[in-house]
């Protein structure tokens, strides 16, 4: 018994010195691809970002997905098969890895300088513009804050969805779609909310800060591209679909509840190893 109790002893504080090492690792990954070298600070809010996003699996699990940096951008995909193409498939950039695809493009950068500008404008709390705060949701995290963090966290979060379900697109995703994205996301997560503070689950508010935002969201969309067909093409776009905009396919967009797409489009995602 006394042995059995010293290998599992053994066994765990090995498997504690493999995470810590693996962590030493994925953060010293990120210092070199960032900016600038993430802070203790910054790192500890990456390490609790897909915990703090919201409920729904997929939603974690994109956020883990970016924090680990598991996907099989054009650069990782040329180092396991040198016949592939690892240039970005937008720019044209060789060794396209995650860091490009999702941020430092140049083709998004207006696609993000669009979602950065409507969730400041709807929250009221100035976003950093950098890569450390939109891929790592990094934003700082307070009591008065709690609502804002979590609505911003949803449009980031939905924002790096569209561009990982697009990446071979040659242009990024319309804020359209992003708009239509959050409108469907944010209702189901709200209406959660709702329920949770009905049953006595939650002291603070959220539910009704989220309608709030969700509703400035949509004024400021609209009043920022007053030919945007956002209302009328809210119901397709949500429920799946594709939808061109001036020739240009934004992609499918799936609501909450409905299943994953078929298997012969996923080609066109980025994936995940």
């Amino acid at each position: 018994m006394g042995n059995g109790r010293r290998h599992i002893s053994w066994f765990a504080g090995s498997l504690r010195i493999i995470t810590a090492l693996s962590l030493t690792t994925l953060r010293a990954k990120w210092d070199t691809d960032l900016t600038a070298p993430l802070t203790d600070r910054e790192w500890e809010l990456a390490l609790m970002s897909p915990t703090n996003v919201p409920r729904n699996a997929r939603l974690k699990l994109i956020q883990f997905y970016t924090l680990h940096r598991a996907y099989l951008t054009p650069g990782k995909i040329n180092k396991y098969f040198t016949r592939t193409d690892a240039a970005c498939p937008r720019c044209g950039q060789s060794d396209a890895e995650l860091v490009h695809v999702l941020w430092s493009c140049p083709t998004i950068q207006l696609y993000w300088d669009q979602v950065l500008s409507r969730l400041s404008s709807c929250t009221g709390r100035e976003i950093p513009r950098t890569d450390t705060c939109c891929l790592l949701l990094t934003m700082r995290r307070g009591r008065e804050f709690r609502a804002m963090t979590r609505f911003i966290d949803l449009g980031l979060l939905l924002a790096k969805r569209l561009l990982t379900r697009g990446w071979k697109a040659p242009v990024p995703p319309h804020i359209d779609a992003w708009v239509n994205s959050v409108r469907a996301w944010a209702q189901a997560e709200s209406t959660t909310l709702h329920t949770e503070e009905l049953r006595g689950l939650r002291k603070f508010p959220i539910a009704e800060c989220w309608d709030k935002m969700l509703a400035d969201l949509e004024v400021i969309h609209v009043r920022s591209c007053p030919t945007s067909p956002i209302m009328a093409a809210a119901a397709p776009m949500v429920g799946g679909g594709t939808i061109n905009r001036n020739g240009m396919s934004i992609g499918i967009i799936n609501s909450p509840g409905h299943p994953p797409t078929h298997p012969s489009r996923r080609k066109e995602y980025l994936l995940c190893c």
